[in-house]
């Protein structure tokens, strides 16, 4: 692995952050390729790997090879292939964990910039629709739901709606605010 693409090796994160600040958003498709090997033999074999990780770097590179692709193309409306990687990152790990609000805080985070905050969201909002229609477990779920642990969504909050405040014993009813 380490001689095919060593910028695959490690978490994940801060190497997709070194490549976008470093190396002009350059990430190698190769990354992905060999992302997806390593972590596939890895959970495969019954070994211990995180799951972020390889998903960040898997979708930074392939947005990134996208973005160099839409440079070549359409080189006059196109953005940086950095840009590309970092809201196709933010899209794949909101297609795996189902967290929206998480992930576009988190490229936000990363960038500093509010520009960045409107592709993000749409990136987030076409990888829910795809994800939801593909899986609809996240990754999380999956995880859970494989060892037997079923979780109910909505069943705690229909149990809240039937609660009325002034059945509630810690506020008495003349209570002044």
């Amino acid at each position: 692995m380490r001689q095919f693409a060593p910028e695959a090796r490690g978490h994940g994160v801060p190497e997709v952050i070194v490549a976008v600040a470093r190396e002009n958003g350059n990430i190698r498709p190769r990354v992905a390729l060999i992302e997806i090997l390593a972590s596939g033999f890895c959970i495969g074999t019954g070994g211990s790997v995180g799951c972020e990780g390889p998903i960040v770097q898997i979708g930074a590179s392939l947005d990134a090879l996208f973005g160099i692709l839409c440079n070549l193309l359409v080189s006059s409306i196109s953005a940086h292939p950095g840009l590309y990687a970092i809201v196709g990152m933010g899209a794949v790990v909101v297609g795996t964990t189902h967290g929206v609000l998480s992930a576009i805080v988190i490229v936000y985070e990363l960038t500093e910039d509010y520009q960045i905050i409107l592709p993000i969201m749409a990136a987030a909002d076409l990888s829910t629709i795809v994800s939801s229609f593909l899986n609809p477990e996240s990754i999380y779920h999956k995880k859970l739901s494989r060892r037997g642990v079923r979780l109910a969504r909505g069943h705690d909050v229909h149990r809240v709606e039937h609660v009325m405040v002034r059945h509630d014993p810690l506020f008495p009813q003349r209570a002044a605010f």
